[in-house]
């Protein structure tokens, strides 16, 4: 079995809407970002804290994880010293909140470097230029391991975890084993030149822990290249054949569903939304959860 949740932001950017959009939708595990009572999940304050877990309690619900976008900024063009101290800085004010709410991960975004496109291999580069990558994020899986909590590090399109080799690689020199993971965003990876087939997910397997899924639809004359938002139902990428060799490895016990990129072609499904982009992801959401529960029994 798995369970479903999506960035609460999808439903609303206010997160009482959002959990009460959700609970319509019989899903209790909240993926919270951003939208948390005026604050990104990794800068709330005490009494934003406070709100969060009354929220929690009032409503039964859970955080399962929280989506923080600490360690995503260029290090060819930051310091060491910036990068450590912004990622210990944000990681101390994660857990403060953290311990408050218990979620079960917490996410870190992989570093970008400069002109990602033009690496061969993005480890090779931070081997060479910027090695203190690795031992800054282990000094904050350490931290957040040592509190108690699961951390997943995520591919944003712009990341140097472009392809299944890199992310085995950056996770080879890492070396913390048990205590992080990947989240595997399917479509960030399309858009970093990677397709996503059963093979891509088989590679990326042995370190995933987290799965974000989003559709997306090829252009007719570049069947590898993202083009156009859509919905899973209407994506171009093998949704099915993936997503059950990942429900029965069970290597994401919980699906995320996130919003697509790209722009709408001419066949989106709800045209009296365009323009309205929070309508949009609402409603390509409960599209989504309607076709993964069909399609997929075992998704709870």
């Amino acid at each position: 079995m798995a369970e479903l949740t999506m960035l609460t932001e999808m439903m609303s950017r206010e997160l009482p809407q959002a959990v009460a959009a959700l609970a319509e939708l019989d899903i209790t595990l909240l993926d919270l970002k951003g939208g948390v009572f005026g604050h990104r999940i990794e800068e709330l304050d005490g009494p934003a804290r406070e709100q969060l877990a009354a929220l929690l309690e009032q409503t039964g619900v859970e955080a399962y994880c929280f989506s923080s976008v600490l360690g995503h900024k260029d290090v060819s063009e930051v310091s060491e010293k910036d990068f450590r101290g912004g990622l210990a800085e944000g990681v101390a004010n994660l857990l403060a909140t953290a311990r408050q709410v218990r979620p079960t991960f917490i996410r870190l975004l992989a570093c970008t470097f400069g002109e990602r496109r033009e690496m061969a291999d993005s480890n090779e580069c931070l081997a060479a230029r910027a090695a203190w990558v690795w031992p800054a994020y282990r000094d904050a899986i350490e931290q957040i391991a040592a509190a108690g909590m699961r951390v997943t590090i995520e591919n944003e399109p712009d990341s140097v975890l472009a392809s299944p080799a890199e992310v085995l690689g950056f996770f080879d020199r890492l070396d913390c084993s048990g205590k992080v993971g990947f989240t595997w965003d399917v479509q960030n990876m399309w858009q970093s030149g990677t397709y996503p087939t059963r093979a891509v997910y088989q590679a990326l397997r042995p370190v995933t822990n987290y799965v974000h899924l989003k559709g997306g639809r090829a252009a007719a004359e570049q069947p590898e290249v993202m083009a156009w938002r859509s919905c899973l139902e209407d994506a171009t990428w093998d949704v099915p054949g993936i997503v059950r060799e990942v429900l029965a490895d069970g290597v994401s016990a919980v699906l995320c569903l996130n919003v697509s990129h790209g722009q709408p072609g001419d066949d989106y499904p709800f045209p009296e939304l365009l323009g309205d982009r929070a309508g949009m992801a609402a409603e390509e959401a409960r599209r989504d959860v309607a076709f993964l529960r069909k399609t997929f029994p075992e998704v709870s």
